[in-house]
């Protein structure tokens, strides 16, 4: 009995059948942009379009054979290889296409160009060359072997390449590139289920890296086979009862492959699992090429081209929230998206600011924008979009978190019968209104002093407490401090062990931190982290008397080599008690 996978569970997927105006079976499909795309096939056939698909039309290519594989190298330079051998290329975004001289016989199947103008093309005989000018010249790396070829070809970069396909007795075969195409190495295996090892050949693969990749193919059966690897030399086999004939990943987590019989499978977990997709047709599909997530097309028999998705329209990038002017604006800015300059463009029309889901402004450039106070202390969430003639875009998101700081070192000292309050002015050049004093959490009185008499207070143990009330009103939290009221003279204890805060937050290049400890004599350990928990400073270790510290940052690690920019966590320990808190720093 053999038992396959079950492929054929259907997943909410949306593919819209475009119009290619042709019945002509189509072998490959790349495009350059949302815009900008190719499709080639049977016949000497080359379809371009300019509108994301929606239109084709025919480019004359000057031949008549089979075009099989097609690569854009740029906006403008694309390569297509075909039977004859054929080698087409256009300067010209596919308006108008000259031949090549391919030095090889047989045909020519596939072809990839990495943007630095290094690539690779494969065929029959296990031909393989190369180029290193964007395909306007190539050179022969192998070709002349019995049987065997190469149905797909992939550049991971400029110089890591590989070529997939069968050798001579018909296993699966691929040949990988670390020099730009100038020599392979080659990995042979079968298709594995249970205990028998199929022969069979790779029609197509797209690799991560230079050991990390996916295959599709068919086995000697017809069956077809998705093969994982992570280091070329073992292979995990998914058998499913249809062949496939093509491959792509817009991440390393999404992909697709394309088989006969209108077969479309996606993966969202890098190919451990595929759900199969509604494609609407039954034709064989040949090849699928994706921008994004969002957005894809596949070519296949019958003059079949199929897309999924709508123009991906990108948002603000590096969108950053600066807390300015002591806590009383909120400035955004963020970098105008990556665009490409290509024909046909999209039209930016403006940014829209969002605060809490509600719509701010509009804005027609790319930022600042000042969002104006005073504020209270908390997280404050903003959203900026991006605005086309084609729609808007998805928000880019940013959190701006207000800090209002209670007053610093309080102390409190028994006076006769009177209890004397004492503190230093909050870390803040924010303007302050006047602090609020509460004893036993009770609210007792105001002030815009930083001290405060407490009279005639009867013996025993309180509890005081000093809050900031800022500008609009606005009110830090308390600080507190317990005194014994039974002698005069009492020294300061502090009621928890705590690390408190450090301010500023985000900072560039000093920040200050504030922690309590309880104990007459309390060890302290204080250290500064990075985001990958490697430790970066040592700013306190040492027995420390109770009562309120501080620790001064200046930015830099234990070799005194300024930290980068970024997040950064501070870990305190003492007894019992430990806590982290995050700040930022900025550069």
């Amino acid at each position: 009995m053999i038992l396959f996978l079950p492929a054929f569970l259907y997943a909410q997927a949306s593919w819209t059948v475009m119009n290619s105006g042709t019945t002509q079976d189509l072998n490959s499909v790349d495009f350059y942009d949302e815009y900008n795309g190719l499709v080639v096939g049977d016949n000497g056939l080359i379809l371009k379009t300019v509108d994301g698909g929606n239109t084709w039309e025919i480019a004359a290519s000057g031949t008549s054979y089979n075009l099989n594989g097609i690569s854009f190298v740029n906006a403008d330079t694309a390569v297509v290889v075909g039977d004859g051998p054929t080698i087409l290329r256009t300067i010209d975004g596919g308006e108008s296409w000259i031949s090549v001289t391919s030095g090889v016989y047989g045909n020519l199947i596939s072809v990839d160009i990495d943007i630095s103008g290094n690539g690779i093309a494969g065929g029959t005989d296990q031909t393989i060359l190369r180029t290193d000018d964007a395909g306007a010249t190539w050179s022969i790396t192998q070709t002349g072997y019995m049987g065997g070829g190469w149905q797909g070809a992939q550049m991971v970069d400029g110089s890591v390449g590989f070529v997939f396909g069968s050798n001579s007795i018909f296993q699966p075969f691929v040949g990988k590139t670390t020099n730009s195409g100038v020599s392979f190495s080659f990995y042979n295996f079968y298709f594995v289920q249970g205990s028998v090892y199929n022969e069979g050949k790779l029609y197509d693969g797209y690799f991560f890296d230079s050991t990390s990749g996916v295959t599709a193919g068919r086995r000697w059966d017809g069956y077809g086979c998705i093969s994982s690897t992570i280091d070329l030399n073992n292979w995990t086999t998914l058998h499913y009862p249809t062949p496939f004939y093509g491959i792509d990943f817009s991440i390393e987590t999404d992909g697709y492959v394309v088989g006969s019989n209108g077969t479309i499978l996606h993966t969202t977990d890098g190919g451990t699992a595929w759900e199969s997709e509604d494609s609407g047709v039954f034709s064989q599909l040949n090849s699928v090429d994706f921008l994004n997530e969002n957005l894809g097309f596949i070519a296949g028999d019958e003059g079949v081209i199929l897309k999924k998705g709508e123009l991906y329209l990108p948002p603000p990038v590096n969108l950053i929230a600066t807390i300015i002017d002591y806590n009383s604006i909120i400035r955004l800015e963020w970098d105008n998206e990556a665009r490409t300059e290509i024909r046909n463009q999209r039209d930016l029309l403006g940014y829209n600011i969002y605060f809490e889901g509600v719509l701010l402004e509009y804005l027609w450039t790319f930022g600042p924008f000042d969002f104006f106070g005073p504020f209270a202390a908390g997280d404050y969430y903003f959203e900026v979009t991006a605005i086309y003639d084609e729609g808007e875009s998805e928000p880019a998101t940013v959190v701006a978190t207000i800090i209002l700081n209670p007053p610093e070192n309080l102390t409190a000292t028994s006076q006769g019968n009177d209890i004397l309050l004492t503190w230093e002015l909050p870390l803040t050049g924010r303007s302050i209104l006047e602090y609020k004093i509460y004893r036993d959490q009770v609210y007792i009185s105001s002030t815009i002093d930083t001290l405060y008499l407490d009279e005639n207070i009867l013996t025993g143990n309180y509890t005081y407490g000093v809050l900031t009330v800022f500008d609009g009103g606005f009110e830090s939290e308390l600080t507190e401090v317990l005194i014994d009221h039974t002698d005069t003279e009492n020294v300061i204890i502090p009621i928890i062990t705590a690390l408190i805060d450090n301010y500023p937050n985000p900072f560039n290049p000093t920040t200050t931190i504030l922690f309590s400890v309880t104990q007459t004599s309390s060890f302290v350990n204080l250290e500064i982290f990075n985001i990958k928990g490697q430790k970066v400073k040592q700013l306190v270790n040492e027995n420390l008397p109770a009562g309120r510290h501080i620790a001064v940052w200046n930015g830099k690690d234990d070799n005194g080599k300024q930290a980068t920019s970024g997040i950064y966590f501070y870990k305190m320990k003492s007894g019992d008690y430990q806590k982290s808190r995050k700040m930022l720093l900025l550069k």
